[in-house]
């Protein structure tokens, strides 16, 4: 079994709500990536392509057969990964995971859960195809593998949630085994924790002697998968139930009433309305992992990106209607932004790689955030006014796109216009930090150390 220093609490978060849970009864999708300090995430569009029979498929540890058509998809993309930790196809699957951990190791030569992603979404047309991929690629070749730039240490399993307008699955797996779930309730949230005991729908065949195999007690009745599997330590399970349980309150709370802008407050969430915290909570403390979730020494992970899918029901055509909303870095030092066209992403969103430049988006953002990050509660509030605005700028730009009937060209140039936009807010508003700290202004002491170190890191 692998020592414990390798399980740490990676994150995540995932949210489905749908039915009498959302202000038109339409399903949303969403979720929050967080991946490593400092790991840029790219806007990325792959083609629908046709391939020859019997064609081989390299992708991050394996090489697999090929289908003969892949689905067109966007996704988000770490840029040293095939695969992608969120994404949408032109049929309107929509596909997330989470890290998951168990007293079991995981397979570190399986599948990545972030390629299953990706081959879900090429390969499947609805929610039902999308799963029944996935899970064959696990039956055959397991899941797991190593998700960091750095080597072992980041090998996990994986939970997805799979929606695409109509229905929506669940699916938790551990090495080659797994079960899964049609989402019934009105509103869903997975973090990193198995969440399914007795209620799947569909299983793999040989979870109760993968139990056994590793001297786990095996109750009367259908197998408990979660109660038998979840890793249980302060520090991976119980935080991430937290967080579960908050987004589930969340939506609870607003149920009839969600929508995109619903969905984007909880994204950015740290308990603001917790009294309990208050009054000396700083939102850059990740000690809570909350939703929006800040890194810090020990756990360098962070809130990197984030998608919505808002389905919209059927086109005159019969095919699923959905808009994109894409967030980049920290939810709470961002803005959400929406995207046309799966093949209508501006360069400033994607190319992005492991050290600092000036050329994209996230990397603007990544800065201004590590100088927030410095006096979180006093800076964020430069940033505040710009978020609003940007966030109803590009509310009134999906309005205006739909309304006046726009062409692709000029819709991908108007969200370019707004991106640049963006990108000079947030050189505006670390030029002003900068200052303000060059003057002597206070920062807390522990934080501004360790953002020192990222800054030496990959911003030099």
């Amino acid at each position: 079994m692998k020592k414990e220093e390798t399980r740490r609490a990676y994150s995540c978060d995932t949210f489905l709500a749908q039915g009498k849970a959302t202000k038109q009864g339409q399903m949303i999708f969403g979720k929050n990536s967080d991946r490593y300090m400092g790991e840029a995430a790219n806007v990325v569009y792959f083609p629908p392509k046709d391939y020859e029979a019997g064609s081989r498929l390299k992708i991050s540890q394996h090489e697999i057969e090929q289908v003969e058509h892949t689905n067109g998809l966007l996704g988000l993309q770490p840029h040293y990964i095939w695969g992608l930790e969120i994404g949408v196809n032109e049929y309107g699957v929509s596909i997330g995971n989470e890290a998951e951990h168990s007293f079991i190791p995981p397979d570190t030569d399986g599948i990545l859960g972030m390629d299953l992603v990706r081959l879900g979404l090429e390969r499947g047309k609805t929610a039902e195809e999308a799963l029944n991929v996935i899970t064959s690629l696990i039956d055959q070749y397991s899941e797991g593998g190593v998700c960091s730039p750095d080597g072992p240490g980041a090998d996990y399993n994986n939970t997805f949630i799979i929606a695409d307008g109509k229905e929506a699955w669940v699916l938790e797996t551990l090495r080659n085994q797994w079960v899964a779930k049609r989402v019934s309730d009105p509103y869903y949230s997975i973090s990193n924790t198995y969440w399914i005991e007795d209620d799947y729908d569909r299983c793999s065949k040989g979870i109760p002697e993968l139990a056994k195999e590793y001297g786990l007690p095996i109750r009367e009745g259908k197998f408990n998968f979660a109660k038998t599997f979840a890793l249980k330590t302060t520090g991976t399970d119980s935080f991430c139930i937290t967080r579960r349980m908050r987004a589930m309150e969340i939506m609870k709370r607003g149920f009839g009433q969600i929508d995109v802008p619903y969905f984007i407050n909880m994204m950015r969430d740290h308990y603001e309305d917790n009294e309990v915290l208050k009054p000396r909570y700083d939102a850059a403390n990740a000690v809570y992992m909350c939703l929006c979730f800040h890194g810090e020494p020990g756990v360098d992970f962070q809130t990197n990106s984030s998608l919505i899918v808002d389905y919209q029901g059927v086109d005159e055509n019969g095919k699923t209607k959905f808009a994109m909303w894409v967030g980049l870095n920290l939810p709470c030092c961002s803005t959400f932004f929406p995207i046309f066209d799966l093949d209508g992403i501006p360069a400033i969103l994607n190319g992005a790689g492991g050290k600092y430049d000036t050329e994209h988006l996230w990397w603007q953002l990544e800065r201004m955030k590590l100088g927030i990050e410095a006096n979180y509660n006093k800076y964020i509030e430069l940033w505040r006014p710009y978020q609003r605005y940007f966030d109803g700028k590009g509310s009134l730009l999906a309005v205006e796109v739909e309304k006046q009937k726009l062409g692709k060209e000029e819709r991908t140039e108007k969200l370019a216009d707004l991106l640049n936009e963006i990108y000079e807010a947030c050189v505006n508003v670390y030029s002003q930090i900068e200052k303000d700290l060059e003057s002597g202004a206070p920062v807390e002491e522990h934080r501004a150390l360790y953002l020192e170190s990222l800054k030496n890191k990959y911003m030099r």
